[in-house]
């Protein structure tokens, strides 16, 4: 136990570290802003204590947010992304009587479902802080966009580090 508490604890260190110093700095595209760090929230498993990980969450925003300067808006996405997750994977994971035990991974939830699970929780926590971070309705298509294709990018690498790091459970 104390093993994959110290396993989880340092792989979201290093997510952390990888956004801030590379994600938050890489200029591939003004629309184009990939966050790899809502993969910490995302993975949680269903018996996660749910206080527990509104806390977590709403620290790793503020953390981003110290260092990206956004002003409380990873904060407040990182949040409500803790908020739905339990929600969303009780809803569409296995109901089995292990199921509480299962990290959602796209060998748990399978491809498909840890898609649409990942996408939909991702595209929530970009609306708010691409929102957030604008606070005006003025240029509401260049937001959409980003949102949109961040979103996607997003995605992408979270998918590409289920394939890297997770393995299947036997």
């Amino acid at each position: 136990m104390e093993n994959n508490w110290l396993k989880h604890i340092s792989f979201s260190g290093l997510i952390i570290i990888f956004q801030i110093l590379v994600f938050n700095n890489l200029d591939i595209n003004a629309s184009i802003i990939p966050f790899i760090y809502p993969v910490i929230i995302i993975s949680a498993s269903r018996s996660s204590n749910r206080s527990l990980l509104l806390i977590v969450g709403f620290f790793i925003g503020i953390l981003i947010d110290m260092f990206s300067n956004t002003g409380g808006a990873h904060a407040m996405a990182s949040t409500l992304l803790a908020f739905f997750q339990p929600y969303l994977l009780s809803s569409m994971g296995p109901s089995d009587s292990n199921s509480d035990k299962i990290k959602p991974s796209i060998y748990s939830l399978g491809l498909n479902n840890y898609m649409v699970f990942a996408l939909i929780l991702i595209f929530a926590h970009h609306l708010v802080v691409f929102l957030v971070e604008m606070f005006t309705f003025s240029s509401i298509g260049m937001t959409l966009l980003r949102i949109v294709s961040s979103s996607l990018a997003s995605l992408l690498l979270i998918l590409l580090l289920q394939f890297i790091f997770v393995r299947k459970e036997k």
